[in-house]
Order: structure tokens, then sequence, then C-alpha cells
């Protein structure tokens, strides 16, 4: 597929949907907020998002991106924003709608407007796809597959294009929803290499310092960490940090766990970070020996390309397209879904092994090669440059 535009390409009208940009420190979320920034170099950039707080509705520009907040006083199950934008986005003067994901009620209203206006609409999957992978309600089971089978196969089907950081997905959506393979494009999470440099870590400066960001979700498997911090409390024999970026409906969990550790002073320190803004991200992981990331569900996480940049050794399990860049043994720590395969890949950690160093500075080269803001950027740009030839 050639990428990128000929000089002089005409100047767009970018509309992103993304419910919860700022709000979250989500893959989707951080995702718009740099290739917003990105294309707003050369094309008009306007973000619709919502927010829980009526102060913030409305309408102001950051870094050039003009983002327009509305209100949302429900979130659904903790993920879906509740409210009313068709008509907004019905009257908007945009080239292209960039939708982000399809399991946002903000993504069907999209996609309906756009009907109805005769847009043109890119749909981002950012993971998420087919039956829940992890064990919850009949209730939330249920609703998940009424809503693919009926509202989520509405978006796949009159969206002009349909991208995914996830080679899984576009396959999933071409074999269960019937979508036409040729309107199907891979189009990755990528990492700011500038933002995230390479750091080569000393564990044996400190006792080992273990990171987790992202949501305190059950489908991002903490069960397992926590779990893994039990048993090693209870051992009695280990010294190391877990440091939680991030907010969820686990949170309460891991706080009260932090605080029956810190009354037994076994040299465990869980550390509950909250949310961060993305900029501190950086930091925090250059401050840090090793990510975890032990989900059921993912498409391609940003945070592990972020990891792989900064040299922060990865361990993950082998869902979404984790695989196709974590090559276990190579640059990174693949594991199963259980407490001895975590615990082998951390002990590893925990007793300075070299060899995690080796994998850091392989993954970084991974990342250098495949996963930057320019080669996304230039991908899109072709995307949307043949949506509106087409019209």
């Amino acid at each position: 597929m050639v990428i990128g535009l000929c000089d002089g390409a005409r100047v767009m009208k970018i509309v992103h949907v993304c419910p919860c940009l700022g709000e979250q420190l989500g893959g989707s979320e951080r995702f718009v907020a740099h290739i917003s920034k990105q294309q707003v170099l050369e094309h008009d950039v306007t973000v619709l998002t919502t927010t829980r707080f009526p102060s913030k509705v409305g309408d102001y520009f950051v870094d050039g991106v003009k983002i327009n907040r509305t209100y949302a006083p429900v979130t659904v199950w903790n993920i879906d924003p509740l409210c009313f934008i068709a008509p907004k986005i019905s009257k908007l003067d945009a080239d292209i709608i960039h939708v982000h994901s399809y399991l946002y009620t903000l993504s069907a209203q999209a996609i309906f407007a756009k009907r109805l206006s005769k847009k043109k609409a890119l749909l981002q999957l950012h993971g998420g796809l087919g039956p829940v992978p992890y064990r919850t309600s009949i209730t939330r089971r249920m609703v998940k597959r009424v809503y693919d089978q009926s509202i989520g196969t509405f978006i796949f089907k009159n969206s002009d294009i349909i991208a995914s950081v996830s080679y899984r997905d576009l396959e999933y959506v071409a074999n269960h929803h019937c979508i036409n393979p040729e309107k199907l494009h891979y189009v990755p999470n990528f990492v700011d290499i500038e933002q995230f440099r390479f750091k080569k870590n000393d564990l044996k400066k400190g006792k080992p310092v273990l990171l987790y960001v992202g949501d305190l979700e059950h489908w991002k498997g903490l069960n397992l960490i926590y779990d893994w911090i039990v048993n090693k409390n209870r051992e009695s024999k280990n010294q190391f940090t877990f440091r939680f970026v991030g907010q969820g409906s686990l949170y309460s969990k891991f706080a009260q766990l932090k605080d029956k550790i810190d009354r037994q002073e076994n040299g465990i320190t869980i550390e509950m970070y909250g949310q961060r803004e993305h900029c501190e991200i950086p930091s925090i992981m250059a401050e840090s020996d090793a990510l975890v990331l032990p989900s059921y569900w993912e498409g391609l996480p940003t945070v592990i390309l972020e990891a792989m940049a900064s040299g922060l050794p990865v361990i993950a399990t082998p869902v979404g397209d984790i695989p196709r860049i974590l090559r276990n043994g190579n640059n990174g720590m693949l594991i199963r879904m259980n407490i001895d395969s975590i615990d082998s890949a951390l002990t590893r950690i925990l007793d300075y092994d070299p060899d995690v160093q080796t994998k850091a500075k392989r993954a970084r080269e991974t990342v250098e090669t495949r996963y930057t803001l320019k080669s996304v950027n230039n991908q899109l740009d072709f995307l949307y440059s043949e949506m509106n030839a087409s019209s």
C-alpha cells in the first residue's frame, strides 16, 4: 500500500469522535490526543468528546486542535458516557468523521449522523471485539452480544472505511459481520519516540519497581497481579514496589491491599498514583523497572509500545496483537493467565536477570522500525484522501 500525500494536498476538515479524551488514560484517548496534534499542522482538526464536569462543557483549543466537550452525567459500566450529540455531528462542516471504537453510544450516533448528512466516516477500532473473555455477569455478556449483533453491525456496515490497531480484530469483523475486506485497513497504535526515550535500567541500584498503567478493571487481568502480590507478601522474602497508574472499579480493592501491606512492613510497597496526565508517563516509566499487563482483552496496547520505546521490560499475556510485537524470549516476556507463569516472569526481574535488558534493547528497535507517529499519520492522510476522492 502507498502511504503519504503528494505536495500541495488540500487542507481537510477532520472531526475525531472520542468519548473520554482527557478524562481517561486509555489507548484510544492517547491515539486521538497525539494524532490530532500532528494533523493540525496540515489540516483543520476538531475533537468531539464528553465531560463529567459541567464547568468543562464547551469549546477550547489545545495546541491548535479545537476540543468540544458535551456534558455526560452518566457513565454506563464505567466505560460509556451517555449524551446526545447526533444533531451536532450532522451540522458539522467536515470532510472526514473519524470515529474511535464501536463500543460507545457516541459511536453509533456519529455513524447515524454521518448517514443522514452523507459525510464520510472512518471507524477506528481499538479492541473490544467479540465475546467477553473474562468472568462477568450473564447480563453483561448478553448485552455485549446483542449490541454487537445489532448496533455494532450497523456501525460496521455504514462506515466507509474500518481501520484497526489489530489484525485479529480486522479478521473478526470480516468473518463475523460480513464486511468487505477491501474496506478494512491496518493502522496500528504508535509512540512518540522522542517523548519516550530509551533508558537502560540498573535493577541492582535498589528494590525493583514494577509498573501497571491503564484502567483498573477486571478485563485487564488485575486479579492475577492482586493474587501474586498477596502470595509474595505471605512469603515475606521479597522486596519490591508495585506502582499502579489509573482509575477504575478495582481502585479501592488495591488501596485496601496497600493499607494492609503497609501495616505488615514486609518489604513490599504498593503505590496508587491514580489518574495522571499523559505527559507524566515517560518519567514514571523512567523510574520503573518493568511493565506488567496481564490482560484478557486487548488490541495493540499503546502502553506496551511506550514501555518498549523506554527500554522498560514488558510482561504481558498473548492476547490481541500483542504476540505480533512482543516476541517471547526475544524482546519481551509472554505469560499465561496463571500465578505460576506471572511469578516465573516477575522473578526474573526481582532476581536481576541480565538477559532482561537485552530484550528491552531489542524492543526499542522494534518500535523505531514500525510504530512511529509519523508513519501512522501518513497512513491516515492516505486513507482520508482516498475517501474524499470517492465522493
